[in-house]
């Protein structure tokens, strides 16, 4: 969100972060980026009661929270993205569904506008009590820059090109790491197709990555951005076997590279696919081992024909969208905006 707003020299960007990370904003946005240290810890109860409290609101126009936790007392207008609602649907806790609903509700209920990655968290957000005119929909955007320098670069030994990839931010289970070696452990048994992969027919990166080989694959943990565009660029297909997403960053920054996807049925997931795409008919580990054939049966798609798929979910296209909010909301005198990131 930061990266396009700070192209317009009309909007001063002030960006609430911990302490440790303001090196990190100073650095990155070269003095664009106002950062504004705050200890409050996310999603907590101080944050919904107390963080309003320490704020100067006259320095600014408008309050932008990417996420569905809006401060009480903020006396300016506000503009919230929820990007999922999985801490209701699919809780870690018995006691999130609860916590999460007194903030979303208080959201709802106070936010100017509400922004949702994708038309399935839209009418969650709807079924809940969420006014159908306040709310935005504006789908994450590309973040990663296909080069051909990431594109061209060569790939850690033993891996060869043409292998699954799935990229995970988390361990969370609904992320479905499980699924996703299961599926692939039955894929590999009982399907021919899988003499089409390399060795290590499956590559596993991102903070939710295990570290070491399995049967067939890698689990190669944290990478850098670079190390990632090159392994998009080398794979034969980005696979997702969620549970539940909001939104699906692996599927459009894969197709950033002429990658396309192999996913389990997922709503807000469904709406980013293509042509390109195979989906499973359901979340079950046959269903998923099948997909991985099928999209090895189909034929090998033209990379500049699944890039064309992903105009909508570029940096300017997002960024205008998310200005013209900023615009109804304000009209045309904004003289500073606040955004509160938190990496």
């Amino acid at each position: 969100m930061v990266d396009g707003l700070v192209e317009f020299s009309a909007l001063h960007i002030s960006l609430l972060c911990f302490p440790q990370d303001v090196a990190f904003v100073q650095d990155k946005w070269q003095g664009r980026v106002v950062p504004l240290k705050s200890s409050i810890k996310l999603y907590s109860l101080r944050e919904l009661c107390l963080l309003g409290r320490t704020i100067e609101w006259s320095q600014f126009d408008l309050f932008h929270v990417p996420h569905f936790t809006l401060p009480l007392g903020v006396p300016i207008p506000s503009v919230v993205t929820v990007h999922d609602l999985i801490q209701l649907t699919h809780p870690e806790r018995w006691y999130y569904p609860l916590i999460a609903s007194i903030y979303l509700n208080s959201t709802i209920e106070r936010a100017q506008r509400i922004i949702a990655v994708s038309n399935h968290t839209a009418g969650q957000l709807i079924s809940r009590g969420a006014d159908r005119a306040t709310v935005e929909v504006i789908p994450n955007s590309v973040g990663l820059k296909s080069t051909v320098e990431f594109a061209n670069a060569c790939l850690p030994p033993p891996l060869e090109p043409g292998y699954f990839l799935s990229v995970l931010s988390n361990n969370k289970p609904h992320k479905g790491l499980q699924r996703l070696l299961d599926a692939y452990a039955y894929f590999s048994t009982h399907f021919s197709e899988r003499a089409k992969l390399p060795a290590i027919g499956l590559v596993v990166v991102g903070a939710g990555a295990p570290i070491g080989s399995f049967p067939g694959g890698i689990g190669m943990g944290m990478v850098t951005e670079s190390e990632l565009a090159c392994y998009y660029a080398h794979a034969r297909s980005v696979v997702v076997a969620s549970s539940i997403e909001g939104f699906c960053l692996p599927i459009i920054e894969g197709r950033e590279y002429g990658v396309p996807a192999v996913s389990t049925p997922i709503p807000a997931v469904l709406e980013l696919c293509c042509a390109h795409d195979t989906v499973a008919h359901d979340f079950s580990i046959e269903s998923v081992a099948r997909a991985l054939s099928e999209c090895l049966v189909a034929s090998v798609p033209c990379k500049e024909s699944v890039k064309n798929t992903n105009s909508k979910y570029r940096l300017n296209e997002v960024t205008n969208k998310l200005l013209l909010v900023y615009t109804q909301l304000l009209g045309r005198s904004i003289k500073r905006t606040i955004s509160e990131e938190r990496k």
